[in-house]
Order: structure tokens, then C-alpha cells, then sequence
């Protein structure tokens, strides 16, 4: 199956005869629409270097958070502190 149609563009079966990519990609910051191709952002997945340090923003401020599994961080008897024996 050749993926490269006339139109010079990636084509799946999906999208035969089409003459612009499927996706539409915007800003996930912003919602600026951003056409073209993501080489032109050298902020991608951003559309400015501003959009990208208000994310980095947000990690750091903890806005954004990963699920995980609570950590106990009570202390392990393989610590030796409960026995009173932690190296000091």
C-alpha cells in the first residue's frame, strides 16, 4: 500500500484523496490554531516559547499531577529506626 499520495501528503485508507492532513493541531495551552507543519514551531507542541513556559509553569506549580499509587513514607525496619539503631 503506498502511503504518499499525489498530493504529497501521508494517506491512510482513512483519508484517500484528501489534500490536507487529517489532524488539526492547536495549542494545547492557547487553542491557537497552528497550520503547517510542526517543524515550523520550534516550540512544538506549543505555538510560542511563551505557551511553553506557562506549561512548564504549571508543572512546576504542581497544577499538573501524575496518578500513581500512594507512597507510605513511614520509615521500614530495614532503616533501623525503629529499633533505635539508624546510623547518625
Amino acid at each position: 500500500m503506498d502511503l504518499v499520495g499525489n498530493s504529497g501528503w501521508m494517506e491512510n485508507s482513512r483519508s484517500l484523496g484528501r489534500l490536507e492532513p487529517m489532524n488539526k493541531v492547536r495549542c494545547p495551552i492557547c487553542d491557537a490554531a497552528m497550520p503547517g507543519n510542526w517543524q515550523d514551531y520550534p516550540d512544538y507542541p506549543f505555538c510560542t516559547r511563551r505557551c511553553r513556559i506557562i506549561d512548564l509553569g504549571r508543572w512546576l506549580g504542581e497544577d499538573y499531577r501524575i496518578a500513581g499509587k500512594d507512597v507510605d513514607n513511614r520509615s521500614t525496619p530495614d532503616d533501623g529506626e525503629e529499633d533505635g539503631t539508624a546510623a547518625r
